[in-house]
Order: C-alpha cells, then sequence, then structure tokens
C-alpha cells in the first residue's frame, strides 16, 4: 500500500471532522485543546498557531491518517494527535506515517528530540511508539468524565 504524507489544508477539514465523531475519541485524539462537536471554527482557531503544522497521510490520494509536529523549542517537537481512520486500522499504517513525520522533523526542522504523549491502556499506539525507539519518561493523568486515565509521556532522541 504506497502512503505519501501531505500538509493538511483547508479542504481537508470536514474530512478529519466526519472522523472524530464521538465525545470519548474526541478527547483520545485531541485532549483539552477541543471540545466535542469537533467544528470549523475550532479547527480555525488551532491551525492559526504557526507551531503546529499537521498532516494528513493519503493512500491512493484518499486521506486515512492525521498527525500533528508542535514546534516545543528551535530542536525539541512534541507528535500529537495522530489518527488512522478506522477501517485502515491494523495494516501498520500509524507506524508508516510516524516514520515519515519523523524524517521530516529531522530534515526539514532540525529536530534533535521528539515527544508524545498515549494513553496507558492504548497498548497498540504504545508498542508502535516504542518499535519506533520511543521510550517512557513520565506518566501524568488526565481526566474525562470525572474518570482518571493514565497518559504516558515518551521521548525519542535523533
Amino acid at each position: 500500500m504506497e502512503t505519501e504524507i501531505r500538509t493538511f489544508i483547508e479542504n481537508d477539514y470536514l474530512t478529519l471532522i466526519s472522523w472524530i465523531d464521538n465525545e470519548e475519541l474526541n478527547f483520545q485524539w485531541g485532549g483539552p485543546c477541543f471540545t466535542f462537536s469537533l467544528d470549523l471554527d475550532q479547527l480555525w482557531s488551532h491551525y492559526k498557531n504557526s507551531k503546529v503544522p499537521p498532516f494528513i497521510l493519503t493512500v491512493s490520494s484518499q486521506p486515512i491518517g492525521y498527525v500533528e509536529l508542535v514546534s516545543e523549542s528551535d530542536f525539541r517537537f512534541r507528535i500529537c494527535r495522530v489518527y488512522i481512520h478506522d477501517g485502515f486500522r491494523g495494516k501498520g499504517l500509524a507506524k508508516k506515517m510516524l516514520m515519515q513525520v519523523i524524517r521530516l522533523a529531522r530534515e526539514n526542522y532540525r529536530a534533535k528530540v521528539l515527544s508524545l504523549a498515549v494513553f496507558k491502556d492504548n497498548s497498540v499506539a504504545k508498542h508502535c511508539y516504542q518499535s519506533l525507539g520511543f521510550i517512557e519518561k513520565q506518566m501524568i493523568q488526565r481526566t474525562f468524565n470525572e474518570e482518571c486515565w493514565d497518559l504516558l509521556m515518551m521521548e525519542k532522541n535523533l
């Protein structure tokens, strides 16, 4: 399956909105930055920040994944909001997308350190990140509907 990562553009907004279709998924994907229902106003406001270059993963020009690369400093970046659309999960596409983002971070942005966060119970994503060289750094908690969820902070030196 040939994949390509490209810049996420305004024409992609409605696609992303259609993917994030319930409150729990909205929290898992967007954390406290977005409220459900995700909408155009929230996305426009979020992308005004030049420190957030979003990308979309395509297969045969069809959008199937999303990821952000957020600048925390000149050489430190955070991978955020990793998402593969339902029908394409379990095929190694998240790993392919992340490998491309890691390459972009290193080559285009001169990143030296990448970080990310994953919910501890998301063993599939956690395993993917570990296979790419990310290591566990610390655990914090997030609250969703009065329930505490463990959020694992991970990091990779480039």
